[in-house]
């Protein structure tokens, strides 16, 4: 029994960090703000961070912007807008220095085991199913261990019994 989280997909209350990388391929250090807007499926922004830097001529970095996905984030298929903006002084909004990238993500449920978007007896069905199991065990299922342990116990279900009925 293997995992349906794959690494796009995260829960409310997470934080999710992007990993962003720059090449500078100019022949002068160039100043760089990259920012990160994650919108959730009703197209709300939930989240949002940016981290000023200075690139040194013809280099490759890269840095991870942290953003913690709120407890009230609607669940679903979300979208992440990723800039690497120009910095000039005295000017609020700098033009890009290349198109925006997009990624899509997934916000769930803290709960939501089998990944419908809602938090019920299937859940807690597999938690049960999998009680006692420990990361590394054939039985052991990552999305059952709701708290990142690396077992699934009483602290999992207690999870699921505080999310229940959440969609």
């Amino acid at each position: 029994s293997g995992t349906w989280v794959p690494k796009h997909c995260f829960r409310r209350g997470e934080t999710v960090s992007f990993k962003v990388t720059v090449i500078n391929r100019a022949s002068v250090s160039k100043d760089a703000k990259i920012t990160v807007t994650v919108c959730d499926c009703m197209n709300q922004p939930v989240g949002y961070n940016d981290e000023k830097v200075t690139l040194p001529p013809e280099t490759t970095q890269t840095f991870y912007i942290p953003i913690s996905i709120p407890s009230w984030a609607a669940a679903g298929e979300a979208v992440a807008h990723i800039n690497a903006l120009q910095v000039i002084e005295g000017i609020p909004l700098c033009p890009p220095y290349c198109p925006e990238i997009s990624t899509n993500l997934t916000i769930t449920i803290p709960g939501d085991v089998n990944g419908d978007f809602k938090v019920d007896m299937q859940d807690l069905y597999l938690i049960i199913l999998h009680f006692g199991c420990q990361k590394g065990s054939p039985c052991y299922m990552a999305n059952c261990d709701i708290n990142g342990d690396g077992k699934i116990d009483m602290k999992d279900a207690f999870i699921v019994i505080l999310h229940f009925g959440e969609k």
